[in-house]
């Protein structure tokens, strides 16, 4: 009888989705990762949806909106960001039950980084999110700080985003160094490297031993 409740538990599991995220500074390279990843893993024959967050069509405007600008109220910006991390996690979670892998661009140690640079409490930051589903992989991808910012000036000379102003993005570098000492301790966790095209093969890699290891 618990064999036969063991086993069965077992199949369910298998019949699940595992869930990764891409995490890192801006023009750090985890968006390329993350889209690339989808076209190496189809001739798997396996499903792989890729997803970003702000992830919500309505919410993701007002969003970005208030990223433009110094917020009166960076609390409005934090609490819309975690509705729209709920929004995100029940798609994410019906993905994953149905036996879709679900990749996520961005996650919750982004929260970590911009709401605390508006200010957030890092406390408020993690028990607001102490709830949301921990992923199955984390891919954290590491750049240095002079080859982002020289990426960032190509791509957004005009931005009025708030996080591409240079105090920002030494605070944001800061921050995600730190995020960075504290996950590597993590055995769910594997350092990319933004500068490495070739690393989406160790990614490749990383993902097919998980998901060897969930269908034993």
């Amino acid at each position: 009888m618990v064999d036969d409740y063991l086993t069965e538990q077992k199949q369910n599991i298998s019949r699940f989705g595992i869930f990764l995220v891409f995490e890192g500074p801006h023009a750090s390279g985890k968006s390329y990762f993350a889209k690339r990843l989808i076209n190496q893993m189809s001739s798997t024959n396996l499903q792989f949806v890729y997803t970003k967050e702000p992830y919500d069509s309505k919410l993701k405007p007002i969003i970005r909106e208030l990223s433009t600008k110094r917020s009166n109220d960076p609390f409005v910006l934090f609490y819309l960001i975690a509705a729209d991390r709920v929004l995100h996690l029940r798609k994410v979670e019906d993905l994953l039950s149905s036996g879709v892998n679900v990749i996520s661009d961005r996650y919750i140690h982004s929260t970590e980084v911009y709401q605390r640079m508006q200010g957030i409490p890092l406390k408020l930051i993690h028990h607001v999110n102490s709830l949301t589903r921990q992923p199955d992989l984390l891919f954290y991808v590491n750049t240095p700080f002079a080859v982002r910012k020289k990426r960032i000036l190509n791509r957004n000379k005009k931005s009025k985003d708030l996080f591409y102003q240079d105090a920002y993005l030494t605070l944001e570098n800061d921050y995600y160094l730190q995020i960075k000492r504290r996950l590597m301790r993590k055995p769910y966790v594997t350092i990319v490297d933004g500068q490495s095209k070739d690393d989406i093969y160790k990614i490749k890699k990383v993902i097919m031993k998980k998901l060897s290891q969930k269908s034993l």
